[in-house]
């Protein structure tokens, strides 16, 4: 009863599943060293705690000096004030070179919400999302960075016998310049191979084989059942011979190029010199916090 009066739904999660066909309509600024950029395609989240984003400035732009700086999410296109859902402040914590840019680092410092009148985002966090590890100022955090779309793909890893499939969401891809980074917890058990072999695949999915993708998600941490046990066809990456579904869309096979500790998180950059389709592509699986779904999403969507 109290949760339907609060949002109107009587299950309340912290995320939700989206479909997304084409382009994601919110939008991102980032304001930065005097420049306000639209960092929409470009931005990853790719740490928890602490928060930190990844953004992507190519060998072209300028540089932004390395200053306190701010994030403004929009519900759509456009900075219209009553699209405004989300105002961050971050501090420049680092930098990837690379030879065709520049990866920023960029560690969240306070977040504020505009989904909904303040008390009652409060009043939502005290019945539903209050733990003893996680203060009223992470779970804004979360919100935050959560109001952003984000797309779920899965990683392949095989060393001999070992291998593992899981779906990760703070992952990104710059296409043009064809390298991706993708953070990892520590307590993720083919991390260290990954990092040590410097070879895995990462495949596309459809929103349509999420209950299978989070069935997978499983194993992050635990060893995964024998390969033919798995409920699917099974096809091989054509390098390094990497377990997939059969049902994915396409594949790329990762070369890792560096690595960095960003906290709770493993940043891993690398590129990829071919892909190969397997499927037609379809609508793509996104995460968003519960509470952008509930305020700008909830229309659109068929969960």
């Amino acid at each position: 009863m109290i949760g339907k009066l609060l949002t109107g739904e009587t299950h309340v999660r912290e995320y939700t599943a989206l479909r997304i066909d084409g382009e994601i309509r919110e939008r991102v600024y980032l304001e930065c060293g005097g420049m306000l950029v639209d960092v929409s395609a470009r931005h990853w989240l790719l740490s928890l705690e602490p928060m930190v984003f990844g953004v992507w400035m190519d060998g072209a732009e300028p540089l932004p000096a390395m200053k306190p700086c701010k994030m403004y999410f929009y519900g759509k296109e456009g900075m219209a004030a009553k699209d405004l859902t989300v105002a961050i402040r971050l501090k420049c914590s680092g930098e990837l070179q690379d030879g065709k840019g520049r990866l920023m680092l960029l560690t969240l410092t306070h977040a504020e919400l505009f989904h909904m009148a303040p008390l009652k985002a409060r009043l939502i966090y005290w019945r539903y999302y209050r733990q003893p590890y996680k203060s009223y100022g992470e779970y804004k955090s979360l919100i935050a960075a959560f109001s952003f779309p984000r797309r779920v793909r899965l990683i392949s890893f095989r060393d001999g016998d070992y291998y593992n499939i899981f779906p990760m969401d703070l992952i990104g891809a710059i296409d043009g310049e064809r390298r991706m980074v993708f953070g990892l917890r520590h307590s993720n058990r083919s991390l260290a191979g990954m990092a040590a072999t410097g070879r895995f695949a990462v495949a596309d999915v459809s929103y349509d084989r999420r209950e299978a993708v989070y069935g997978l998600g499983r194993h992050h941490s635990t060893a995964p059942p024998s390969i033919v046990q798995q409920p699917f066809g099974i096809i091989h990456s054509r390098e390094g011979q990497c377990y997939l579904p059969d049902w994915v869309e396409g594949y790329r096979e990762m070369s890792v190029l560096a690595t960095r500790n960003l906290g709770s998180h493993m940043l891993i950059w690398a590129a990829w010199e071919k892909e190969y389709s397997v499927n037609l592509s379809a609508d793509h699986l996104h995460h968003v916090h519960f509470l952008h779904w509930l305020t700008h999403r909830k229309r659109d969507t068929a969960c």
